[in-house]
């Protein structure tokens, strides 16, 4: 739909920390071919405010030209939302919504 490729698709599994988010931003920014990151979580026994914390404390670590967007739904979302907004960004409760999101962002690149 619109016309893009996934370089890597991660699952964090259940009971994701922080440390485990910063970790993997850091092996999936390693591609030099990733343009843009989507976090999709869905938080069930993870929850959203820890997987925000650790996308927020793996901001710094993302080179400028890669775009970040993001969407919590699940346990803890608003508190999730309210971390990343504080570290200056949206986090969408709609895939759809973040899909355009990810293509407007990396398309003004």
């Amino acid at each position: 739909k619109y016309n893009m490729g996934v370089a890597n698709i991660l699952d964090l599994s259940g009971g994701a920390t922080p440390e485990k988010v910063i970790r993997a931003v850091k092996v999936v920014i390693q591609d030099k071919d990733v343009k843009g990151i989507l976090f999709n979580i869905f938080g069930g026994i993870t929850r959203c405010d820890e997987i925000a914390r650790g996308i927020a404390g793996a901001l710094k670590n993302i080179p400028e030209n890669i775009s970040v967007v993001c969407r919590l739904q699940g346990t803890n979302r608003e508190e999730g939302i309210s971390i990343l907004k504080d570290v200056g960004l949206n986090a969408e409760t709609d895939l759809e919504e973040t899909v355009k999101n990810i293509v407007l962002t990396m398309n003004r690149g």
